[in-house]
């Protein structure tokens, strides 16, 4: 992600109805690292973010079960996913995902072998390559509801590049999706009380974790619709959030 599409990001959420985003906020990137840092001081209780809950991409509102099959969460938001990279409201966030994932799914066969020689996954990630069960998986799971959903058709695009398009689903969903933490938000401040995640959330996915320098923790506010974050203690200038 450049500057140019962070500013445009923010841009965009910010021009949304209840979209915000800190004036004090900025990208920094060092080599392959990037985070979000605080360019003044932050005051505890100020608002750090405010996305609409319709500039977030989940499987909420996406069918649960067709032709007698149950659909996984995780299915429902990899088809939104899809239908999200027609939309114009979420070029800016499209534009911003990267475009290579640190990702087993991204690792060649001698890299697998490299990075997972002495493990007990060596041999589980191994056979199912040899078995090509993503493919399966992609075949007989997950393009027939894709298909159901109209989001795919035979003309789309080749087998390979599906499993591609699919690859990459996978990969943002499991590197940067977000489950609301039902301690903090009760059913009835849920967006639905059966569904808490997964969910992308333009911008706020930028944000690192680490525990030990915690300053803020996603909400979600029932009344404006909004995945919130504010500042839980004062946050210094030059600090990443």
């Amino acid at each position: 992600m450049s500057n140019d599409m962070f500013s445009e990001l923010a841009d965009s959420i910010g021009k949304s109805e209840d979209g915000f985003v800190h004036q004090n906020l900025c990208l920094k990137i060092d080599g392959t690292q990037r985070g979000v840092y605080s360019t003044k001081c932050i005051r505890k209780g100020e608002m750090l973010i405010s996305l609409p809950e319709k500039l977030s991409i989940s499987g909420f509102g996406k069918p649960s079960c067709y032709d007698g099959r149950n659909v996984s969460d995780w299915l429902r938001c990899v088809a939104s996913y899809y239908e999200c990279h027609a939309e114009a409201k979420f070029q800016p966030y499209t534009n911003s995902l990267p475009k290579k994932y640190e990702s087993l799914l991204e690792w060649s066969d001698e890299e697998v072998q490299s990075f997972l020689s002495g493990t007990t996954i060596l041999n589980l990630v191994q056979e199912d390559r040899k078995n090509k069960v993503l493919e399966k998986r992609f075949r007989d799971a997950v393009k027939p509801y894709l298909k159901h959903l109209k989001l795919v058709s035979s003309s789309f695009m080749s087998m390979t590049e599906e499993l591609e398009f699919f690859k990459k689903a996978c990969m943002c969903i499991s590197t940067r999706g977000f489950h609301l933490d039902t301690n903090l938000n009760d059913e009835k401040s849920l967006p639905s009380p059966k569904y808490n995640g997964p969910f992308l959330l333009p911008f706020i996915d930028l944000l690192n974790h680490d525990q030990q320098k915690k300053c803020t923790t996603l909400q979600f506010d029932a009344s404006s619709h909004c995945f919130c974050m504010f500042a839980e203690r004062d946050i210094a200038s030059n600090e990443e959030i």
